[in-house]
Parts: C-alpha cells; sequence; structure tokens
C-alpha cells in the first residue's frame, strides 16, 4: 500500500534504511503504509482509516493535526522541518 502512481502500477519505492519515511511522513518503524506487518499491528489495535488505508492515526487527512504531531518528532530529532508527505 502506499506505493502505486497515478495510475495504480506498481512505483519504485523508497528506501526503507533511514529513521523517517519522507514519502509518508512518520518514522520507518512506525510505517504502516510501507510495512504490512506494522499495518496489521494497527488494524489489530483498531487503529485504522478504511477510507484512507492508514492507520487512522496517521490519516493526516482526516487528521492534519497528526502530520504535526510526527513534525515535531522530526524536528526534535534532527532540528530542521521534515520533508512533505503524499497525502494520497
Amino acid at each position: 500500500p502506499g506505493h502505486k502512481d497515478g495510475d495504480g502500477k506498481e512505483k519504485d519505492s523508497h528506501s526503507h534504511d533511514g529513521w523517517w519515511c519522507n514519502e509518508h511522513g512518520v518514522p520507518e518503524g512506525e510505517c504502516a503504509q510501507c510495512s504490512p506487518k506494522i499495518a496489521a499491528e494497527f488494524k489489530k489495535k483498531g487503529d485504522w482509516c478504511k477510507e484512507h488505508d492508514r492507520p487512522d492515526s496517521q490519516c493526516f487527512i482526516c487528521h492534519p493535526e497528526k502530520m504535526e504531531e510526527y513534525a515535531a518528532k522530526y524536528e526534535a530529532k534532527l532540528g530542521k522541518k521534515p520533508p512533505k508527505p503524499e497525502l494520497n
């Protein structure tokens, strides 16, 4: 999930080696859009936005304030603003 282009075709995904998922705006270790295993954990807890296919707690479409919370984590660790995540 989260790695398709506008035509619904799989696109090259980013590296998952770093601490931060630039594409989705959360730490890689919490990125359910990149990891089916992490997604399953969120779903098991009942934390899932069915409309946007991501954890509700990471759904920046439904909860724009969450983007600021994650951005604050990035800024606290790296001392600068994070890259803008993709919202689709």
